[in-house]
């Protein structure tokens, strides 16, 4: 269990767990194998996951580094799919370069490379590609 605040806190599971440690202090985990990592809020799911082989926390920088396979969860209409990711807890904010997909209430769009806030609710993709249903506006 890690803890943002007293009331948000992340449960993690992983197969293994490496330690860097220096003066005594974790300076970075390394967490292998099917590793998932659920938030909570008040002890309850909020809906927020993340999924990878694996995940390297600096302990430092307040940065995580997601590989292989890597999903992203935020809610039950918004995903995000890639072979790796960053992710800057000081800055809110997950960054990639190589190939993504997002699905975002039942729109898929994919693309390589990409930025987004932690939450998925504003993202950009570059280099995109996929469908778009046609919005009809009201008259």
């Amino acid at each position: 269990m890690y803890s943002d605040t007293s009331v948000v806190q992340w449960m993690l599971q992983a197969r293994e767990l490496e330690e860097v440690r220096s003066g005594g202090a974790a300076n970075r985990e390394v967490f292998r194998g099917e590793v998932s990592a659920v938030q909570l809020h008040q002890g309850q799911p909020t809906g927020r996951a993340l999924y990878a082989d694996q995940i390297i926390r600096d302990v430092r920088e307040q940065r995580w580094i997601l590989s292989g396979g890597v999903r992203v969860r935020q809610g039950r209409s918004k995903s995000l799919t890639t072979e790796s990711l960053e992710w800057d807890r000081k800055l809110g904010t997950i960054k990639g370069s190589e190939w993504v997909e997002i699905t975002d209430e039942g729109q898929k769009l994919s693309g390589t490379g990409f930025e987004a806030k932690e939450d998925l609710s504003v993202y950009t993709i570059f280099e995109v590609s996929g469908q778009f249903d046609e919005q009809k506006s009201p008259n």
